[in-house]
């Protein structure tokens, strides 16, 4: 549970074409953030787009080379980067910052509303939900959903230096407010936040903007939402329950939209768990099939290692996360960050130990929380 500095602000949305200025970012709080870089991980391995079919050795190694750019950062201390990031081609960079913030996107969220536990990236949503979207302008990375329907667009910037110190928030940030705003006053768009991540050597500071009202204007239209009942087999609310006043239309596009970033997840945790290799890598209640892997290193040290597993069977949506207070002290001590959900689970081990020693503390951190 690395610790990340989270500025928050309110943003107050101006009229129509007028454009955002300073004071209509209102700061509302600094807090002290426990990220756990597990859950992270396993957030962004089931919310980023792939090209094909999830491989979970290839989303393994690939989070595995996120992890070796930042600083052995085991829970309790700062997230800083590692030396070497400054290294590394432009290309990986890029990749290394924009892992963090979409990952780090989420965390803020999540932190901000427990309930928005479902995300999914734009450009993993099925084709027939991404075309209903204006295709002009910005585009928010990510949607987030809860039980109850609720619809969160989340962009996510990051920036591998320090804040400007000379100014509350940069006219960059700005801009992107004003992007984003016009983007979600558009016809079936939704109400949009931002997480502006600065990854430094020494902390990383998350600025995180979320608008004083839902500026999403109109719905869809009738047949855009009609089509996407029909697509999803999701009945009307009105065919599913005694007569009465008919849903509005919003709450019918917002519903549809949940249950499609919910089917989103499930869908790559489901493939995850089918390309995941025949090696036990945890048992609990049931088998979780993985393996553990060495995060590359850049000099003599001893590397760290990381788990992404996954369990064949359904159960229910628990989560469980070694951040919460009941064993946060036991994380710490033993240097092992956790995160499991119904089907997926990261571990990563700050220290050296063996498959076998690494298997054992993570089951005895799981064990604690059951």
């Amino acid at each position: 549970m690395a610790q990340v500095s989270v500025r928050k602000f309110k943003v107050l949305a101006p009229p129509g074409g007028t454009k955002i200025q300073p004071q209509d970012v209102i700061p509302t709080g600094n807090v002290q953030m426990e990220l756990n870089l597990a859950e992270v991980i396993q957030r962004n391995a089931l919310a980023i787009p792939y090209r094909g079919r999830l491989l979970m050795r290839l989303v393994n190694r690939e989070m595995a080379l996120v992890l070796s750019l930042f600083g052995r950062t085991p829970p309790g201390f700062p997230l800083t980067r590692h030396d070497a990031f400054d290294s590394a081609s432009l290309h990986v960079r890029r990749f290394v910052s924009e892992v963090f913030a979409l990952g780090g996107l989420t965390a803020v969220v999540n932190r901000d509303n427990e309930a928005l536990q479902d995300v999914a990236h734009f450009d993993a949503l099925p084709q027939h939900l991404r075309q209903l979207y204006p295709n002009a302008g910005v585009r928010p990375d990510l949607r987030f959903a809860d039980a109850e329907s609720t619809v969160l667009a989340g962009e996510s910037r990051g920036r591998s230096r320090g804040r400007p110190l000379t100014a509350m928030t940069s006219a960059a940030q700005r801009h992107r407010l004003d992007q984003l705003l016009a983007w979600s006053r558009q016809p079936g768009c939704d109400p949009v936040c931002m997480a502006w991540s600065w990854i430094e050597q020494q902390q990383t500071e998350i600025d995180f903007f979320k608008f004083a009202e839902d500026t999403a204007d109109e719905p869809m239209g009738e047949s855009a939402v009609e089509q996407l009942e029909d697509l999803t087999h999701m009945a009307p609310p009105l065919a599913r329950r005694p007569p009465g006043p008919a849903s509005p239309r919003r709450e019918r596009e917002r519903r549809v939209k949940r249950e499609i970033i919910k089917n989103t997840v499930e869908d790559h945790e489901r493939q995850l768990a089918e390309t995941a290799p025949d090696t036990i890598a945890i048992e609990l209640e049931r088998p979780w099939y993985g393996e553990w892997l060495d995060v590359p290193v850049f000099d003599e040290t001893k590397p760290s290692r990381m788990l992404l597993a996954a369990s064949r069977t359904e159960e229910s949506n628990e989560s469980i996360s070694s951040s919460e207070p009941d064993f946060l002290d036991v994380s710490r001590s033993e240097q092992v960050e956790v995160y499991l959900n119904s089907r997926t689970m990261v571990a990563i081990d700050w220290t050296s130990r063996s498959d076998r020693s690494s298997k054992k503390v993570v089951e005895r951190i799981l064990h604690r929380a059951r």
